[in-house]
C-alpha cells in the first residue's frame, strides 16, 4: 500500500528591499499577512502599520469591540492585535467572538501594563502572546513572524495554509 502523503507549504526567506531585513513567507500566495489593530488610540494603529509594512502585512483599525466584531464578520485576518482594555470591552471579548470562527485569528493583546500575570491569564484563556506598549519594532517583529509561522504549521493534514 502507498505510503499516504501530506502537503506542507514550504517556506521561502527573502529579503525587503527598503530594510534589508529578512521577511519569511509562505511560497503560495496567501493573499498576504493580514491583522486587525484594535485601540482607541489612533498612534498605536500608525506605529502597527509602519512596522508591519516592513514586513509586507496589511494592516485594518478598529476603536472598539463594535466596530472589531463588524469588520471581523467582513474581512478574514490572520492576526487581531487588541487593547487590553476597550471603551465598549475587553481582550476577552474579542476573544470569546473571535475562538467561534471556523478559522481563528491569533489573538495577541497589547497593555502599557503588560506583565506576568497578565501574559498567563491571556494564554491560559487561548490568546497568542502579549505586546508591551510603546511599541517596540523588534519585538512587534518576532511576535507576528511567529504568529505566522504558527499558522502556516498549524493548517490541517492534506492542506496546505490558505486553501480553501
Amino acid at each position: 500500500m502507498p505510503a499516504k502523503s501530506t502537503s506542507v507549504t514550504p517556506l521561502t526567506a527573502d529579503y525587503n528591499a527598503v530594510s534589508r531585513k529578512p521577511a519569511i513567507r509562505a511560497t503560495e500566495d496567501r493573499t498576504k499577512n493580514s491583522a486587525l489593530s484594535i485601540s482607541p488610540r489612533t498612534e498605536d494603529h500608525a506605529a502597527l502599520r509602519r512596522m508591519l509594512d516592513e514586513l509586507a502585512w496589511e494592516v485594518s483599525a478598529a476603536a472598539n469591540c463594535h466596530e472589531a466584531i463588524e469588520r471581523l464578520r467582513r474581512q478574514h485576518v490572520s492576526v487581531v492585535l487588541c487593547d487590553s482594555v476597550l471603551e465598549d470591552g475587553t481582550w476577552k471579548d474579542i476573544l470569546n467572538h473571535i475562538s467561534r470562527a471556523a478559522d481563528p485569528p491569533l489573538l495577541i493583546v497589547t497593555s502599557r501594563l503588560a506583565d506576568e500575570y497578565l501574559w498567563a491569564e491571556v494564554l491560559n484563556l487561548g490568546g497568542y502572546d502579549v505586546l508591551a506598549k510603546p511599541f517596540n519594532q523588534r519585538e512587534v517583529s518576532h511576535v507576528l513572524t511567529t504568529a505566522s509561522l504558527c499558522q502556516v504549521y498549524a493548517a490541517p493534514h492534506g492542506r496546505s495554509a490558505g486553501a480553501d
